[in-house]
């Protein structure tokens, strides 16, 4: 099966069919915008989507389940 995943300055990934067809919404957090998505079919975990976020955070999620696998943040600790 084959789907379209898009991301969003609200926060949010979705889901779509290829008639269009929304079919699953997935929150990120709180985090900011969704800037950027990578989808990679092959890896020893299985399909993983990664997910750039406004404020530079780089999340590793499962597909389709979207579980956060891990995450990698630019944030500096003082």
């Amino acid at each position: 099966m084959q789907f379209i995943v898009s991301g969003s300055l609200d926060q949010t990934l979705r889901v779509w069919n290829t008639n269009g067809e929304k079919v699953h919404e997935h929150d990120c957090g709180t985090y900011g915008g969704v800037t950027a998505l990578s989808f990679i079919e092959k890896t020893p975990a299985g399909p993983v989507l990664l997910v750039g976020l406004e404020d530079g955070t780089v999340q590793v999620r499962d597909f389709p389940g979207f579980s956060l696998a891990f995450e990698l943040n630019s944030r500096v600790s003082d």
